[in-house]
């Protein structure tokens, strides 16, 4: 999945993935596999961010995260991710803070690959329409 975007969707006990090699919707029930839940941590960018401990901490500056002033904290945490650990390594995550509201707007992490020094993964996950109401439809499978 490297260099490929992502669109996964999980209704009504099934995988619905976008596979854009085949150009159409594919759709894993959950009966069907044990890895279900195992696909949708992986994919979770969020499961990426649950430490185990966090260790360093250091304020990296401030950076503008659409138009809110936010305080960039840096760390180097030990994740609490398998998939990650055996994968990954040096990790170092920003977690861009809106500190007058109280939100994380922003949060970056990378790594270096166990197996190869110059293979990295980069990631950003962004945060917004907090407290709104957000309606996702199911894929139409043809």
């Amino acid at each position: 999945m490297v260099k490929t975007p992502v669109d996964i969707y999980h209704f009504d006990q099934a995988i619905y993935n976008w596979d854009s090699f085949s150009e159409r919707w594919l759709v894993i029930k959950d009966a069907q596999t044990d890895s279900t839940k195992v696909l949708i941590s992986e994919l979770d960018p969020l499961s990426n961010f649950n430490f185990k401990n966090i260790g360093e901490i250091k304020e990296s500056g401030w950076e503008n995260v659409d138009g809110r002033k936010c305080l960039i904290i840096n760390c180097k945490p030990s994740v609490e991710n398998e998939l990650m650990e055996i994968l990954w390594r040096s990790f170092d995550y920003n977690i861009y803070i809106d500190v007058k509201e109280k939100l994380v707007r922003k949060a970056t992490l990378s790594a270096t690959s166990k197996n190869n020094a110059n293979t990295f993964l980069n990631m950003t996950v962004s945060f917004k329409d907090f407290n709104e109401k957000i309606t996702i439809d199911k894929p139409n499978v043809k």
